[in-house]
């Protein structure tokens, strides 16, 4: 399928570097990122009362296999490592995910301090999902460990419009690093504890994260700026 195209574009802004195992093959992919409309993302008043985010919990048709290892698609892995997280911060978790999925997993999650909502009522239209993002703290998620242990550089839409809302976003290190600045606004964490100490970081000082959130969105994700430079590599008139 691949080979029907002139250009390869990802937002596995990694992909062909040497610090990412993803084998590139033949193509040369184009790096670029999530284009993001910083009008429609106006901040609210204010942080929410929650640190919140949006997604799938548990999607396993899309494990892959490279090199005799397997790889996961699912969150929820990841999610069990940090389900600790609220009692040891203290700060206020809402996740918009499917849990029920798994029976009993609900359960779990809530006797660990974290609010389960339906993922489908708040993202059923645009402006529900808009409401949800900006009524936040900011945002808390996990990657695939497909995207962690291959260090793709992968960083999610949904994290762009949390940081051009201006809620700060704390998201389980993809290799993003490499491309996008990290400590103010956008945090990355690999362990137990340093997702405790980015929380929280922002926590103690909300407004500045908050404000380097919107700053950060619209230096990286502006649409205008990264459709323009898409199509100016891939030399389209």
């Amino acid at each position: 399928m691949l080979s029907d195209y002139d250009t390869h574009a990802t937002i596995g802004e990694n992909i062909g570097q040497p610090d990412c195992a993803i084998p590139a093959s033949r193509w040369r992919w184009l790096p670029t990122r999530q284009p993001i409309a910083l009008d429609l993302w106006a901040p609210a008043d204010g942080p929410g009362a929650a640190f919140t985010t949006i997604g799938r919990w548990d999607e396993r048709r899309r494990d892959q296999e490279l090199a005799g290892e397997r790889y996961g698609w699912s969150k929820r892995d990841e999610w069990l490592r940090f389900i600790e997280l609220p009692q040891r911060t203290g700060a206020a978790f809402e996740m918009a995910l499917d849990v029920d999925k798994v029976p009993g997993d609900r359960e779990t999650l809530t006797a660990r301090g974290w609010r389960c909502a339906d993922p489908i009522a708040v993202s059923v239209d645009p402006e529900r999902y808009r409401r949800f993002i900006r009524a936040s703290r900011g945002e808390f998620s996990v990657a695939k460990d497909l995207n962690v242990r291959l260090a793709t550089g992968w960083f999610s839409d949904r994290s762009a419009c949390y940081l051009a809302a201006g809620r700060p976003v704390i998201v389980q290190d993809t290799g993003f690093r490499r491309t996008l600045p990290t400590g103010a606004g956008l945090l990355a964490f690999h362990s137990l504890e340093q997702a405790t100490d980015a929380v929280r970081a922002v926590c103690d000082a909300w407004p500045l994260h908050a404000a380097a959130a919107q700053r950060l969105a619209a230096q990286h994700f502006a649409a205008t700026w990264v459709l323009g430079a898409l199509l100016s590599r891939a030399a389209v008139d």
